[in-house]
């Protein structure tokens, strides 16, 4: 999975690689036409990954599921 800043500061979750698409939305998109390609759009003033900017690459990140069963 990847973590990308969009310029505005939103948080967004990708299960690709995504690129900058500066031109259009300046957003990250994983398709080329299709930018709402994101599995998950963190709203608010999120703190995590705050040292993750617009102006930076997105990083790779593992989600990992804890079962408190």
């Amino acid at each position: 999975m990847w973590v990308a800043r969009t310029k505005s500061g939103l948080l967004q979750l990708f299960s690709g690689k995504p690129y900058k698409e500066v031109l259009s939305n300046n957003m990250f998109c994983v398709e080329r036409w299709n930018c709402s390609g994101d599995l998950f759009t963190f709203s608010g003033n999120i703190d995590l990954f705050s040292n993750l900017k617009w102006e930076d690459e997105p990083i790779e990140v593992e989600l990992i599921i804890k079962n408190n069963v």
